[in-house]
């Protein structure tokens, strides 16, 4: 008998190494990338750096997940084509299908390459030569100004600090009347590009350089997406030097707010509103819903073409059709906005601001006070999105909005640390 004990014991290691071994590979699912572009990053947050990014359809093996993040493998050809020492990166789930994505249209098919950081920023440069309201100088000055503001560590510390609730809004009425605020955010690389220069010239007329106020805004920027459908999405926000109480949502993830907006509000939860209102802007596209259509028509590769392109670049019908779009794109972020956009940024800034904790009645209270300074701005507004809205109607929607789908929901207004960031400025 006790000639059969190593063998049991044998047998029952084995056994056990046999289980750990398909729990692996079990939890090493193969996955393929299904949006045009998909960006890997170095950790499971929006605000981790870039690696970099890949087209649609490319093969990779998940090795674990964090909430909405998949941690991925790297192998040696995706390794040497991203320029990177990792052998993993992080991809948001968003990205991901079980399996090879149908390409229905020749005019939609990706042959985009893998691109690195650096490649990315020559392709903005180089969109920088074609369009006619920036220059390289304000794109460049951009570049070194979109830099990460703020490490894991301090996030997750203001989170702490902030004392909020996150929810989730399963209401199927209101999922069901308002699918786009629920909706995957996907913005394609063209229309990223194109976003980031049109905010250079924005940034031309003068950023404030405050670099604990820039940390501020964009950590509450963070905290607002992290249960949006815009949670992979890396938003930056940037404070206009202007006391008129302005802002800007570019394609692609680029928000400016002026030093008057910020003004306008008392609390955190206010501010929050802000923002809020103006990511939504951009994630439901709004302003840009016939562009786009008119913009899948380009070439799906034009946003890497910079990448291969020659000096003194030669126009043709696909270089007048971006040019097009590009001066659209503009002017649909500085022109004043349809009544009815506002009022569907506004409900959307609601549902953002009860997912993130804040008291959605801030939404409202901060449109009612900004519609009491405006009397007070300069007549010459022309490019200012608040101007001529009526702030009376809009205020009256978003409280109705309220009281329909939120009428019992609380959340904090963190006055306190809003005084403590932002009194020095009012």
């Amino acid at each position: 008998m006790n000639k059969l004990k190593p063998f049991v014991v044998m047998t029952a290691f084995s056994f056990i190494a046999l289980s750990l071994v398909l729990e692996l590979a079990q939890a090493q699912s193969r996955f393929y990338t299904k949006r045009a572009s998909n960006e890997l990053r170095k950790g499971p947050a929006n605000y981790y750096p870039l690696v970099g990014i890949v087209p649609q359809n490319t093969a990779l093996l998940g090795i674990t997940s964090d909430d909405g993040w998949t941690q991925v493998q790297l192998d040696n050809e995706l390794i040497k084509q991203l320029e990177t020492d990792l052998t993993s990166a992080w991809i948001s789930k968003n990205c991901l299908i079980d399996k090879p994505a149908e390409q229905k249209s020749k005019q939609l098919k990706i042959t985009t390459k893998v691109a690195t950081p650096s490649s990315v920023a020559a392709a903005i440069r180089g969109f920088a030569v074609r369009f006619k309201r920036t220059t390289i100088k304000n794109v460049d000055a951009l570049l070194k100004k979109d830099l990460p503001c703020f490490t894991h560590e301090e996030y997750q510390a203001f989170v702490r600090e902030s004392g909020l609730k996150q929810r989730e809004v399963h209401d199927r009425k209101i999922r069901e009347k308002y699918t786009a605020l629920f909706r995957d955010y996907d913005v394609s690389v063209t229309e990223s590009m194109i976003g980031f220069n049109i905010a250079s010239e924005i940034s031309s007329r003068g950023v404030v350089e405050d670099p604990s106020l820039h940390q501020y805004v964009n950590l509450l920027g963070t905290l607002i997406l992290q249960r949006s459908n815009a949670y992979d999405t890396y938003f930056r926000i940037f404070i206009l030097d202007s006391s008129k109480p302005e802002a800007f949502s570019t394609p692609g993830g680029i928000t400016f707010i002026s030093l008057g907006l910020i003004r306008a509000c008392t609390s955190e939860a206010e501010l929050g509103a802000v923002i809020a209102h103006e990511f939504v802007h951009s994630i439901l596209h709004q302003g840009m819903s016939e562009i786009r259509e008119r913009a899948q028509k380009i070439r799906a590769e034009e946003g890497f073409a910079e990448l291969d392109a020659a000096a003194g670049h030669v126009a043709d019908s696909t270089e007048t059709d971006l040019e097009e779009y590009m001066q659209e794109a503009y002017d649909s972020v500085v022109k004043p906005r349809l009544l009815g956009y506002e009022k569907d940024a506004d409900r959307g800034a609601v549902v953002f601001l009860v997912q993130a904790g804040y008291d959605p009645n801030a939404v409202a209270s901060v449109i009612n006070r900004i519609s009491t300074l405006l009397p007070q701005a300069e007549n010459d507004l022309d490019d200012n999105p608040f101007q001529q809205r009526d702030y009376k109607a809009r205020a009256l929607s978003a409280t109705s909005f309220i009281q329909e789908y939120f009428p019992q929901t609380q959340g904090v207004l963190n006055t306190l640390r809003f005084e403590r960031n932002c009194g020095s400025r009012k």
